[in-house]
């Protein structure tokens, strides 16, 4: 059985990995320049940045199973802290109970594990699904030849608005939800200044949701340039409607504002002395889990999986690429 999977975030490269292990031959189609989705790392002559999940934590049975070989695999590893929240009067522990775990040494680690024996097409975006007799075929925006392989099944792992967009040809479409995703924009900081130790993590306001002290990660480099590297993501809602084009200077506000949040936890205000910004534009999910975890077609052999279906989070992806894998090889 041939099939075709639409976008390598950890939801694409999970269902992929349990098809191939069956005996598939899959092949995954990814827009962008690496796999991991929101598992995303950038880096850059200053610093390894990861720019979108923050962490992930585990619940469900199966999603512990997969974190416990990851973590033989050495591609994750706890990330022990008690994070704080910020109220009107600063900072103050909120301890949780929480085992939150990062990728070492960068957040996509366990993405490029998934991948690492799959046939992943990079750069290639999807424009078409097409089905004719049984088969598909994909386009995409380098298909010059009009000569791709053709497929039995297909697994659209985007996020829902552009699933959505994908799909409009078909009755499946009508069953994807839309208002699903907020926006995030999401800065970091360079800086140099004395942080009290036990920050590593906290919890916002309706400016800042979260903020990440990337450099109290392991496995994470040094540097003589700065003390700590930052990561803020800006609330939902701010995001939506500053858009991508924000009026506002990120760096400025974002410095401040992290600023006054650690104000009783510095010795003096930090210098900012590099940063870099990135507009999420299908971020957070806002919407329920649906009935399911995955969305299928059976009578034209096509499934729709991602962190959305199943209520968001990394262990929701992972579910719902599992699910989509476990109704194709059922027959869906």
């Amino acid at each position: 059985m041939n099939i075709a999977i639409i976008g390598a975030g950890l939801a694409g490269l999970t269902a992929a990995n349990l098809l191939q292990a069956k005996g598939a031959k899959v092949r995954v189609f990814e827009k962008s320049r690496g796999v991991g989705g929101r598992l995303a790392n950038k880096r850059l002559p200053w610093a390894s940045l990861d720019l979108g999940a923050q962490y992930f934590t585990a619940r469900d049975p199966r999603f512990r199973t997969k974190v416990a070989e990851w973590l033989r695999a050495g591609v994750v590893e706890p990330w022990s802290f008690s994070p704080y929240e910020l109220c009107e009067t600063g900072l103050r522990a909120r301890e949780d109970g929480q085992t939150r775990y990062v990728g070492v040494p960068a957040m996509n680690s366990a993405a490029h594990e998934l991948a690492e024996n799959l046939d992943v097409r990079l750069n290639s975006r999807v424009e078409r699904l097409l089905v004719a007799n049984g088969q598909w075929h994909v386009v995409t925006g380098n298909d010059s030849t009009g000569d791709e392989a053709r497929f039995d099944r297909v697994i659209v792992c985007l996020p829902a608005n552009q699933s959505k967009a994908l799909l409009h040809e078909y009755e499946i479409a009508s069953r994807i939800p839309t208002e699903v995703h907020q926006a995030c924009w999401a800065l970091a900081l360079a800086t140099r200044g004395h942080v009290e130790s036990d920050i590593k993590g906290f919890f916002g306001d309706d400016f800042v949701s979260w903020v990440s002290r990337l450099s109290s990660r392991p496995m994470r480099d040094s540097s003589a340039h700065w003390d700590d590297l930052w990561m803020l993501h800006f609330a939902g809602n701010w995001s939506e409607i500053q858009g991508k084009n924000t009026a506002l200077d990120l760096v400025e506000s974002g410095s401040q504002w992290l600023n006054r949040a650690l104000s009783g936890y510095r010795s003096r205000p930090l210098t900012v002395v590099e940063h870099y910004s990135h507009f999420w534009r299908f971020a957070r999910v806002i919407g329920q889990p649906l009935a399911q975890a995955c969305i299928v077609d059976s009578d034209i052999g096509l499934a729709v999986a991602g962190d959305w279906v199943a209520g968001g989070r990394v262990e929701g992806a992972y579910l719902s690429g599992l699910a989509a894998a476990e109704q194709i090889l059922t027959g869906l």
